[in-house]
């Protein structure tokens, strides 16, 4: 029996980086996996992914009010 998977994003939170000077930067998600069966049956996993703000590239910084969900749930 086959599962679909529905990821959503709960939260995040973010902190700045003094060394390349970005207000912003995603340090931390919070998220919910729901997987679902043909019956209808589901389970929730909720889980947490860090991010080191260090690794932030200077030129592929996005800004935090240009994010969407899909880029986040790339990222995870």
């Amino acid at each position: 029996m086959a599962l679909t998977y529905t990821w959503k994003i709960k939260s995040l939170k973010r902190a700045s980086n003094p060394l390349v000077d970005f207000d912003g930067i995603i340090v931390q998600t919070y998220w919910d996996c729901v997987g679902t069966d043909a019956d209808g049956n589901s389970g929730t996993f909720s889980g947490a992914t860090p991010f080191d703000p260090e690794q932030v590239e200077p030129t592929n910084f996005t800004a935090y009010e240009d994010l969407t969900e899909a880029m986040v749930l790339e990222w995870i």
